[in-house]
């Protein structure tokens, strides 16, 4: 019986120095993982705006939701983008990031911040022709968000899925239609919150 008391006092003992250290480590982490995915998201907004765009982050609040989007603005102070974050749980391999350019009611770009699709196959969302398809219509020209059936081919809209990760290429769908929702909720107090 006293073995068995023993070994109880040791694993606790044990355990709690594991969660002493964990907790340390915790500490000493969170915040420079915070700031790298900042950082990480801010490029991304840069990325997905025209060269030379200096887009400023505003964060929006409409019943009870706080909404972050990046605003540019052109030397006269019009906005000329929106960096809008999207997300989707319904990749192939769960939750897809992505940062949607919106420029002149056009989708300009985007930059898939996180996700976790096979290699070879989802993970082509990142890719040419995927992302031609997206970002382009047949013509060449930037894709208009009013006038464009976001959705894969295969499900009646106009964007060509990529080859064995349809999966993926609907959840890409999903986070712009996420995306643009929010743009949608926010865009009238972008102007005023950027100013």
């Amino acid at each position: 019986m006293k073995d068995i008391v023993k070994l109880v006092v040791i694993l606790a003992l044990i355990s709690a120095i594991c969660t002493a250290i964990l907790a340390a480590v915790n500490s000493v982490t969170r915040e420079p993982i915070a700031q790298s995915k900042a950082r990480r998201i801010l490029e991304a907004a840069q990325k997905v705006l025209p060269e030379g765009a200096t887009p400023k982050a505003v964060t929006v609040v409409i019943a009870d939701q706080t909404n972050t989007c990046y605003v540019s603005r052109d030397p006269n102070g019009v906005i000329n983008g929106v960096a809008i974050q999207g997300s989707c749980p319904k990749g192939y391999s769960g939750n897809i990031t992505v940062m949607f350019g919106l420029v002149n009611d056009t989708l300009y770009n985007y930059e898939v911040i996180e996700h976790s699709e096979t290699p070879g196959l989802g993970a082509k969302i990142k890719d040419e022709p995927f992302r031609t398809s997206l970002t382009r219509d047949s013509s060449g020209k930037p894709r208009s968000l009013s006038n464009t059936k976001w959705k894969v081919a295969k499900d009646g809209g106009d964007i060509t899925a990529i080859t064995a990760a349809t999966i993926s290429s609907r959840a890409t769908l999903g986070a712009l239609e996420n995306a643009l929702a929010n743009y949608n909720a926010i865009k009238d107090s972008i102007v005023s919150e950027s100013e």
